[in-house]
């Protein structure tokens, strides 16, 4: 049986000829389908449309940059002593080694640069700063005036800057009070701390503090400053840098309440004091410790009979410091959660005593060795100049006991390349015997008893 087949094709027709019908002249007219345009594709134009007029209007009307500066939308770099009115879309200002300098910022500038988020003089000769001037820039977040001749700066200096959060004054000799301030940089090469300049009543929300002197003129930080500074790290104080700085004490050290977060001290000299009276540091919270190029700082840390302990300690850097050693049972006891270690640039001693346990902690994934290629063995001679983490530690010098008792072995430094034996261990073995004897004895002993048990047999027989 058979029947007939039908096709069915559909299509989307596109052309007018494609959508005609045929109808008779008294049959109604076609309907047409109306295509609506969707509300998400209506908003989709208007963005695309309003972001095009915008890349448009900027690339036909560019930001104009003064004479002598250079224009990195929105940071503007300029070198001279007069300031041009500025772009709006500029909110970045950056002043270096004016010419002729700028003495005053008073209203006359700032007005001018009342869009700016961030304002950097660094060179530019200041001597003074109007009461109110920076008030006129009401969105400034970041101020940096360094290399200047500030001398002091009055109690109305920063008023209305509420947004103020980073303050560099960085090689000035000044007073400063600030409600709002967040983080503060100070020092110099001629910078004079006084005893008052820091505390927590002029800064009462301060969370970094960095205090920097000079390497030929170390930035004195006297015990009342430590002590200012002690109270502010109960308060709000979290970030504490210390560079090129001397302490009269290691008072900033034992503050039981310390919020402190992380610590910078390098390149800090501190008063010689006795071992027995260094007191126990106090850094509970305390997660990033550098002390890199203190070495007495260091050695105190390391050495010192009080009791101490810094269970939240994560990174702990050390370089420069004259390190030879860094006992195992040193770093169980002080700094048992420290994850990355950094010991480079210091003679070390690659000796069993010492820092052997280092490669074994980085090959089990126990600890990081920050700055590896530089931290390289100084004694014994025959490891000298190599890596810590591709030296061979460990090397132990038999010392047999003469007497009637069973000799022992102890372990022992090994300072050069001829004295280097690594023997086993023995406890019951007879004196003299040696490694090899001994196991050629495990071998005839079986043997032996075998011979025995026959020739007893064959006795008992006979």
């Amino acid at each position: 049986m058979s029947g007939d087949e039908s096709w069915v094709y559909g299509y989307n027709p596109e052309t007018k000829a494609q959508l005609s019908q045929w109808k008779s002249q008294a049959s109604p007219r076609p309907k047409k389908a109306r295509q609506v345009q969707s509300k998400q594709q209506a908003m989709e134009g208007v963005v695309l449309v309003v972001c095009s007029l915008i890349v448009a209007m900027a690339y036909c009307n560019p930001v104009e940059c003064p004479a002598k500066c250079e224009c990195d939308s929105p940071r503007i770099t300029c070198e001279g002593g007069t300031i041009s009115i500025l772009d709006k879309r500029l909110t970045a200002l950056v002043i270096q080694d004016a010419d002729p300098p700028i003495t005053t910022l008073n209203h006359a500038i700032t007005q001018q640069l009342e869009h700016l988020v961030k304002l950097q003089l660094d060179s530019v000769g200041l001597t003074e700063i109007d009461p109110g001037a920076l008030a006129t820039i009401q969105r400034l977040e970041t101020l940096e005036i360094t290399n200047n001749r500030i001398a002091t700066i009055g109690p109305a200096t920063f008023r209305n800057c509420g947004k103020l959060i980073y303050l560099n004054l960085e090689n000035n000799n000044i007073e400063i009070e600030l409600k709002n301030l967040k983080s503060l940089c100070i020092g110099g090469i001629k910078f004079n701390l006084s005893d008052d300049l820091v505390n927590h009543n002029k800064l009462p929300v301060l969370e970094s503090l960095q205090l920097k002197g000079d390497p030929e003129n170390k930035l004195r930080v006297t015990n009342k400053i430590q002590e200012n500074i002690l109270n502010m790290t109960t308060q709000s104080l979290k970030n504490l840098e210390l560079s090129y700085c001397g302490l009269a004490s290691p008072k900033i050290f034992t503050q039981a309440n310390s919020k402190l977060q992380n610590l910078k001290a390098t390149d800090v000299k501190l008063v010689p004091t006795r071992l027995s009276l260094w007191p126990k540091f106090e850094l509970p919270k305390i997660e990033i410790l550098d002390l890199s190029g203190s070495p007495y700082l260091t050695k105190l840390f390391l050495t010192s009979n009080a009791p101490t302990t810094l269970p939240d300690l994560k990174i702990l850097k050390m370089s420069h410091c004259w390190i030879r050693d860094f006992p195992e049972s040193h770093f169980e006891q002080k700094t048992p959660n420290v994850k990355q270690l950094d010991i480079s640039h210091n003679p070390l001693e690659c000796t069993c005593y010492g820092i052997s346990w280092i490669p074994n902690y980085v090959r089990y994934g126990k600890l990081i060795l920050l700055n590896e290629e530089n931290t390289i063995c100084a004694i014994p001679k025959h490891l000298k100049d190599i890596p810590l983490l591709t030296a061979s530690l460990c090397p132990i010098i038999p010392t047999p006991d003469t007497t009637s008792t069973p000799a022992t072995y102890t372990t022992s430094l090994v300072t050069s390349v001829d004295t280097t034996v690594i023997p086993e261990e023995s406890h019951s073995s007879s004196p003299g015997m040696t490694t090899t004897n001994k196991g050629n004895l495990l071998l005839v002993s079986p043997v032996i008893i075998m011979i025995s048990f026959i020739t007893l047999c064959v006795c008992l027989i006979v």
